[in-house]
């Protein structure tokens, strides 16, 4: 019930899960799943070691940040939990701050540059809308900090800027659901009240669990 609000809001994982689920169709959807983890992964170690070998770090470190990076903190956690959603996001974002990191050396104008970035802005808007409001606040002062020390600032804020404006004509279709969804979501905090709470009475009572693990024990 508790993830019953958040129906039309997230879409990313949902559509890797039936990609893989379409690529390999006779495989049971447990497998699916690891395999989902494995890719998502894979990303995360990847993106987190060049945002590091962006970063200043060298190759050595860069992949013990990346080693680091899939084995601790929020990404680790999302695995445990099942939150396919935050790990599809934490996988990505190490992307992001890379990407500005090479706007700020690179004064190079590259239309695929520019297509990347944006669709990468666009593709984390779609698998994690809220989780891109809050990770902003920290990624703000990063591009200010690369734009002040960028050795072409006119180039890197066009880029930066068509960027942006590709990623919001990608995600304009989502736009009004997210403010909506977004606004639902701070109300529920304001109220001290989890959001889907009451959407499934009788879900978590006791009688209920105990049918329900009575069933998974014995097959019927």
């Amino acid at each position: 019930q508790y993830a019953a609000h958040l129906r039309g809001s997230r879409f990313s994982s949902a559509c890797l899960l039936a990609f893989l689920k379409a690529i390999f169709p006779y495989l049971p959807i447990f497998n699916i799943h690891s395999i989902f983890y494995f890719v998502v992964t894979a990303v995360a170690f990847s993106s987190s070691a060049v945002c590091a070998s962006k970063l200043g770090f060298n190759t050595a470190w860069s992949y013990l940040f990346a080693f680091f990076y899939v084995s601790q903190g929020w990404f680790i956690n999302g695995i445990t939990i099942g939150n396919y959603d935050n790990v599809l996001f934490v996988s990505i974002f190490p992307a992001v701050i890379a990407l500005t990191a090479e706007m700020s050396e690179n004064t190079k104008g590259a239309w695929t540059f520019i297509f990347m970035f944006g669709l990468i802005l666009a593709g984390i808007f779609y698998t994690y809308p809220e989780g891109c409001a809050v990770a902003s606040l920290g990624y703000l002062p990063f591009m200010i900090w690369s734009f002040v020390k960028s050795r072409d600032r006119t180039n890197f804020f066009i880029k930066f800027c068509l960027s942006l404006a590709l990623a919001i004509l990608l995600v304009s279709p989502y736009l009004p659901h997210f403010f909506g969804f977004f606004f639902n979501q701070l109300g529920s905090i304001s109220m001290c009240s989890r959001p889907g709470t009451g959407n499934s009475p009788g879900l978590l009572d006791g009688r209920f669990l105990s049918s329900f693990y009575a069933c998974i024990v014995t097959g019927k």
